[in-house]
């Protein structure tokens, strides 16, 4: 959505669209030829492990994307986390310690460890909601994934936090997570979308967990979806934080809502991924400060829009 960012937006991000070099340069020695392989000027790669030194060839974008769900890469970012301070990774429980708090994140295999370990980098070591003054206040959570950022804001101090995740498999990870991490009573956590409508919405037979909530989907699991005005009423939402990544939903809950239902939030933190103009308009139309990092650029198969411009984006009432 070009159209959603500014060209030097644009400009920028597609120069530096290989962001996850960044990633590669940790866990790989010669990570200069994967830049080169992912810029189309070698054909084919063979990556040393800085841990292991163990190799993998890659001959194929399929052979890159099964690279990072591979064996050998589990294994590889395993000894990158044993030095991670506050992470201790047991038999079947990755534990987090927030300065004597203690989150509890469950796993059965490798993919919900490469799952959970993802998302806690973001939320407890990246830091990516620390912005959002929780304290004592209400927070509504939408893209509640594995329950991360909802044991996060509950550990926090938020008085209560309010999380919705559409996907079954993300859903009961964060139902067993939340159990095992003690905040039962303080995370009310629903299996429900967000978005411009309400009613009861489709996730589609091919729908990739983790992936927006589009409403066109056929065949797939079925679900409530609420708007933002519905969430505010029925929970009783006054002077609360709003954190949003839903992967593309943010348009249609923010850009439908209106100026009253926004006006219930004290700040907002959010992930974009089409751009952030229109949304930023729209906030400060509300009475927000509105401040955002630069779109990244990233291609996403699994997306209805595959085309990502993406970054986080942060408000705050001025009222």
């Amino acid at each position: 959505m070009k159209s959603n960012i500014t060209k030097s937006d644009y400009i920028i991000a597609r120069i530096n669209r290989f962001g996850d070099i960044h990633s590669v340069r940790k866990i790989v020695r010669n990570w200069h030829d994967v830049l080169l392989y992912r810029s189309g000027l070698k054909k084919r790669v063979i990556l040393r492990l800085r841990h292991s030194g163990k190799t993998f060839e890659i001959n194929s974008e399929k052979d890159y994307l099964a690279f990072w769900n591979s064996p050998i890469m589990v294994d590889e970012l395993l000894a990158e986390w044993r030095n991670e301070k506050g992470v201790k990774i047991g038999k079947g429980v990755i534990t987090v310690d927030m300065n004597g708090r203690v989150a509890r994140f469950l796993y059965r295999d490798s993919t919900e460890l490469m799952k959970s370990l993802g998302t806690i980098r973001e939320t407890f070591i990246d830091g990516i909601y620390s912005d959002l003054d929780v304290s004592n206040r209400q927070v509504l959570d939408i893209g509640g994934n594995i329950a991360d950022s909802a044991i996060y804001f509950s550990l926090s101090g938020a008085k209560k936090v309010y999380a919705l995740e559409p996907y079954s498999v993300l859903y009961n990870m964060g139902k067993r997570n939340i159990t095992r991490s003690g905040v039962s009573n303080r995370v009310l956590f629903l299996k429900a979308a967000c978005g411009g409508r309400s009613g009861t919405v489709d996730l589609g037979s091919n729908a990739v967990p983790g992936s927006g909530v589009s409403g066109s989907g056929k065949g797939g699991e079925k679900l409530r979806m609420f708007t933002l005005e519905e969430l505010v009423r029925k929970y009783k939402l006054l002077d609360a934080c709003l954190k949003i990544d839903c992967e593309g939903c943010e348009y249609s809950i923010l850009m439908d809502s209106n100026i009253e239902t926004l006006q219930h939030f004290k700040q907002i933190s959010m992930e974009y991924h089409y751009g952030y103009l229109n949304i930023k308009d729209r906030l400060r139309r509300a009475g927000f400060a509105v401040t955002h990092t630069r779109p990244k650029y990233s291609f996403h198969s699994e997306q209805e829009n595959p085309v990502l411009y993406y970054g986080t984006l942060f408000a705050e009432s001025t009222r």
